[in-house]
């Protein structure tokens, strides 16, 4: 996903994205990995999202990231509480 948000932010510094910063479209591959369609995604950065849930009455609990194996921040999550 990493070259993916970098390329649309290139994209986007230069006009040729409607998309804001922390979009991006992912391919969703059947199994013989023939894209079928194109996902959605923001993503948030950490304060970001904070500020976001806070702004929405919550209370933050827990925030930070998950990881799998040797990938290290793979997953933003967020525990609130209201």
């Amino acid at each position: 996903i990493s070259w993916l948000l970098l390329k649309y932010t290139i994209l986007r510094i230069f006009g040729k994205s409607k998309l804001d910063f922390g979009d991006i479209f992912y391919p969703w591959k059947d199994s013989e990995g023939k894209v079928v369609a194109q996902r959605y995604f923001h993503c948030f950065r950490k304060k970001e999202l904070g500020k976001l849930v806070k702004k929405a009455g919550f209370k933050i609990k827990e925030i930070g990231f998950t990881s799998r194996g040797r990938i290290k921040q793979a997953n933003l999550y967020l525990v609130a509480e209201k």
